[in-house]
């Protein structure tokens, strides 16, 4: 359960808000963090602080709503003053937190959001007198300021804020740390992740790795740049003997869950046609069971399943030559999937696949593996003879449960790699 903080109290100093006495701000280090949720609406509304909100310059600390879609962070000490504004997305739960170190001089605030990713901002403290930061009133306010009468006082944007999860430490978090707080969900059910920062091992599952079809080959997957400055999987499909192995697989199929997800940065020139991506299917009919992710050269990626009899399909473009997120949720329980790409900006395309009258037990296909730019027999190219290429890969994630549209709307606009919630 989450906190909802009501400021209504209308009447002439009317006092409205919640308030811890203790104020975190009187150590030389602190953070403060929480997950916040508002419709947005409240201008000027003090969010979280310890100060008298009536003139910015007043000592301590505040963040505070603006109606226009942003949070500002203010610190001063009663005669200098330093803002950062970040945005944030109403009516969606969005992380919050600000880290203070008065030896650095410095302050940094961060919102981590569904929509615009993690996003920091630095508040240079040098030349404020630092003990001011701590404000007057040993009080940190939720939703007022710290008199309990702003809204009253000033008789607008009474509403109401939503909280959760509030922590407060006695040191400055760390970038890391708090990339950490607002993705903690993400690596619930995590069972497979490869990050390729350190070859092909999975950093989730011991003794688990991607491997080639062709266990003689050195030439199917080598290592480029990242989209997070690290490196990527290449994975090159380009033998055209006749029935020869292309491709890298992994000899354990998520999809024996009843409810998995899977998840990578994919970049391509978009060249290849009709070819397999990932899946666990031999892809030479739609209906064979299993599934697969397939590149079309129009531009679209093709998501599909089939049970045997059976097949759905849908389609949703994507940009060649950059790097997009890619996705595939299936929950057979509710006999539907849910597809997804997104763009590191922020734009995100979602399809439904509805797969009622399918068999289920169908879905794990006959091959207990998963196939990277190939099928699940590994000679999809060759038997064809065509579509050959390389497709790259990164921070290929699989989970034994159902990602929410939000939470893969975040993994793609986070900007950052998953390997930050781990210990790899």
């Amino acid at each position: 359960m989450a906190l909802q903080v009501s400021s209504l109290n209308r009447a002439g100093d009317g006092l409205n808000g919640m308030r811890l006495s203790d104020d975190v701000s009187s150590r030389p280090q602190f953070s403060i963090g929480f997950w916040f949720k508002s419709d947005g609406v409240q201008h000027h509304a003090p969010v979280l602080g310890n100060k008298d909100w009536g003139g910015a310059l007043n000592p301590g600390f505040m963040i505070d709503q603006q109606k226009d879609g942003l949070l500002k962070f203010n610190v001063a000490d009663g005669s200098k003053r330093a803002d950062a504004f970040l945005k944030f997305t109403r009516n969606a739960w969005v992380y919050v937190a600000m880290a203070v170190d008065t030896t650095a001089l410095s302050a940094t605030a961060y919102v981590g959001d569904p929509i615009h990713g993690a996003q920091t901002a630095t508040l240079n403290l040098g030349g404020m007198d630092l003990t001011g930061i701590s404000g007057t009133y040993s009080t940190i306010a939720l939703n007022e300021d710290v008199l309990g009468n702003y809204y009253s006082r000033y008789g607008h944007t009474f509403g109401s804020m939503t909280f959760d999860d509030l922590a407060m430490w006695s040191h400055a978090l760390t970038q890391r740390e708090l990339n950490a707080l607002a993705m903690s969900g993400i690596t619930g059910g995590l069972i497979h992740f490869f990050p390729f920062e350190k070859g092909s091992a999975d950093v989730v599952a011991p003794n688990v790795s991607l491997h080639p079809f062709d266990s003689a080959s050195t030439t199917h997957a080598a290592f480029i740049a990242d989209y997070f400055g690290g490196e990527a999987m290449q994975v090159s499909s380009q033998n055209w003997l006749a029935g020869a192995p292309n491709g890298m697989k992994l000899a354990d199929d998520v999809s024996s869950h009843p409810q998995f997800s899977i998840g990578f940065w994919f970049k391509s020139d978009g060249v290849q046609n009709h070819a397999p991506v990932l899946g666990n299917k031999d892809w030479s009919a739609g209906e064979n069971p299993g599934f697969v992710i397939d590149q079309q050269e129009s531009g679209w990626l093709k998501f599909n399943v089939g049970d045997g009899k059976k097949r759905v399909d849908k389609f949703i473009r994507f940009k060649h030559d950059a790097w997009v997120y890619v996705a595939m949720t299936v929950d057979t329980a509710a006999s539907t999937a849910t597809a997804y790409v997104v763009e590191p900006s922020g734009s995100g395309q979602a399809v439904t696949l509805d797969l009622r009258g399918m068999d289920m037990t169908q879905l794990t296909g006959n091959h207990a593996t998963i196939a990277l730019n190939e099928d699940a027999l590994g000679n999809y190219y060759s038997r064809r003879n065509s579509g050959y290429g390389t497709m790259a890969f990164n921070d290929l994630a699989m989970w034994s449960r159902v990602l929410t549209g939000t939470e893969v709307l975040s993994l793609g606009v986070w900007g950052r790699s998953l390997s930050e919630l781990l210990d790899d």
